[in-house]
């Protein structure tokens, strides 16, 4: 299978295992780290109420919609996507981030999307 319809075929299974009655905040972004797919949970967590604000956009942009701002925390998870991405591997990581005013612990686990048929990372 191509690269193309790989990335297509994830993103349909990620629609049906993040469907509206998900408690899971979870998103998927492409190579250009422009986001693709998102859950309902995720778009409450950050106050985005439209999925055309979300996709193909990257979080610089959806942030500005939203009520989260911080620059510096952007640019930090960018840099470690972009280091899964190269890297092929998955990784876990435990982040303060601040939430209704309060900051909370969270944990992200970030995984690249490879299609077996190619060794590739696949995107859009």
């Amino acid at each position: 299978m191509n690269d193309k319809t790989y990335f297509s075929k994830y993103k349909n299974s990620f629609k049906q295992i993040f469907a509206p009655e998900s408690e899971d905040c979870a998103f998927i972004k492409d190579a250009d780290l422009k986001c693709q797919a998102v859950s309902d949970k995720m778009l409450e967590f950050i106050g985005i109420e439209n999925k055309d604000n979300f996709i193909g956009k990257t979080f610089p942009d959806i942030l500005e919609l939203s009520s989260h701002s911080d620059i510096k925390l952007i640019d930090r998870l960018n840099n470690k996507d972009t280091k899964i991405i190269s890297g092929k591997k998955r990784a876990t990581f435990l982040e303060l981030l601040p939430y209704n005013g309060a900051n909370k612990f969270y944990i992200h686990y970030k995984i690249p999307i490879i299609n077996l048929d190619t060794g590739n990372c696949c995107w859009n």
